[in-house]
C-alpha cells in the first residue's frame, strides 16, 4: 500500500479539524493542530508535509503569522489560508509575508477543497527537489531575501521602516536581464517615485490606461508590473489575471487605493499576485517591494520549474472578452520576440 501524503490541518476550533480530516483522511496522512505554535513545531518534526491548511482567526498567533513562519521552516509546504471577508489587514498579511498559495473561504464547498489540495500536494512533490535546491543556494544575509520578508504590517504602525541605500545598478540589472519595470495607473506618482528609487538603472515605463499597458507590454521586456485595481475608470484586475495566466514569469505588485477583501482574495487565486498595498507607500517600503519582485522575476527566469507553484486558478467568468483577445494576440508575438 502506497504511503499516503502529509497535510498539516490547524485551527483552533476542534470541529473544524474534525471536519477537515474527515474531508481529506481518506486520500491523506491528516495531522492536526489547535494552535500556530504546535503547528510550528510539527512542521519542526515531520519531514515533507505537503500542504499546511491553517484558519486565520486564531488567538495567540493569526494564520498569516503562522504561514510566515512555517515558510521559514519548510519552504516546500504549499500554504492555503482559510478566511472570511472581514479582516481586510490579515488577508493583505498573508499575501505579504505568508505568500500564501490559495485563500479558501468559510463556509467552504467540500469539493472545492478537495480539488484545492489535491492540486496543492501534486504541485508540492513535482517542485520538492528544486525548492530543496533553491533553498540551500539562497542566503541567510541576501539583502533580496530580507527586502521579500518585510512584514507588510510596517505600513500602518508608526515606525518607520528599515532605511535603505541607494538600489546598486548592477545588481538590478544582472537580477533583471535587462527588464523594465510597467506601472498601471493614470496616476504619475508611483513612476515618479520608482525613478528616484532606482536612479535609471531600470527602465521605467507608465500607462494611464489598459490599452496602453498591452501597447507597452507588446514593445518593451517587462520583469514586473505595479498596478492599482482601477485605471481611467477601468478595472485592471483582469487584465493583472489574465497576463498572470498567459505569462507567468512577470510578477506582480498591487497598490491601490480601494479596499475590497473579494477583490484581493480573486487577486491571489487567480492572480498570484506577489505584494498588495494600500496607497500611499511609503517610499522605502516601495523600494524593498520592487526590489524583491525583481529578484523573484530572475528566478522565475532562473528555475522555471518553481513556477508551478504560483500557478492560477481558471477564470470562471470573463467580463471584457475583447481585452483577453488583445492581450494574449500581443503576448503570444512578445514571447516570440522574447525567445519563449
Amino acid at each position: 500500500m502506497d504511503k499516503k501524503e502529509k497535510v498539516l490541518c490547524v485551527d483552533d476550533e476542534i470541529n473544524i479539524l474534525i471536519s477537515l480530516r474527515a474531508l481529506l483522511r481518506s486520500k491523506y496522512e491528516i495531522l492536526i493542530a489547535t494552535s500556530g505554535e504546535e503547528a510550528l513545531e510539527i512542521l519542526r518534526k515531520e519531514p515533507a508535509i505537503r500542504v499546511l491548511i491553517s484558519d486565520q482567526r486564531m488567538p495567540k498567533m493569526l494564520g498569516a503569522e503562522l504561514l510566515r513562519e512555517a515558510k521559514k521552516i519548510s519552504p516546500g509546504t504549499m500554504r492555503l489560508l482559510l478566511t472570511g471577508y472581514s479582516d481586510l489587514q490579515s488577508i493583505i498579511d498573508s499575501i505579504n509575508e505568508g505568500e500564501v498559495f490559495r485563500f479558501i473561504n468559510k463556509p467552504w464547498n467540500n469539493q472545492e477543497i478537495r480539488f484545492i489540495v489535491d492540486f496543492a500536494v501534486k504541485v508540492a512533490i513535482e517542485t520538492e527537489q528544486a525548492v530543496e535546491k533553491f533553498t540551500n543556494e539562497a542566503s541567510d544575509t541576501d539583502p533580496i531575501a530580507s527586502a521579500s520578508a518585510i512584514p507588510a504590517s510596517l505600513e500602518n504602525q508608526q515606525r518607520k521602516p528599515p532605511m535603505m541605500g541607494p538600489v546598486d545598478a548592477a545588481s538590478v540589472q544582472e537580477e533583471t536581464s535587462g527588464a523594465g519595470i510597467l506601472v498601471v495607473d493614470d496616476e504619475e506618482g508611483i513612476a515618479v517615485t520608482l525613478q528616484e528609487i532606482l536612479n535609471d538603472s531600470v527602465p521605467i515605463y507608465n500607462a494611464r490606461t489598459i490599452n496602453e499597458a498591452i501597447e507597452l507590454l507588446s514593445n518593451h521586456q517587462i520583469s514586473v508590473i505595479i498596478s492599482e485595481t482601477q485605471v481611467a475608470n477601468e478595472d485592471a484586475t483582469e487584465f493583472v489575471k489574465i497576463l498572470k495566466q498567459n505569462y507567468p514569469f512577470i510578477i506582480t505588485i498591487i497598490l491601490t487605493k480601494y479596499h475590497s477583501a473579494d477583490t484581493m482574495i480573486s487577486l491571489i487565486n487567480q492572480g498570484q499576485i506577489y505584494r498588495y498595498s494600500y496607497k500611499p507607500i511609503q517610499k522605502n517600503q516601495l523600494g524593498l517591494y520592487t526590489r524583491s519582485a525583481l529578484a523573484r522575476h530572475g528566478t522565475n527566469l532562473h528555475k522555471p520549474e518553481l513556477l508551478k507553484r504560483h500557478q492560477v486558478e481558471e477564470l470562471k467568468e470573463i467580463q471584457n472578452p475583447s481585452l483577453v483577445s488583445k492581450l494574449v494576440g500581443r503576448l503570444k508575438s512578445l514571447r516570440l520576440k522574447m525567445g519563449f
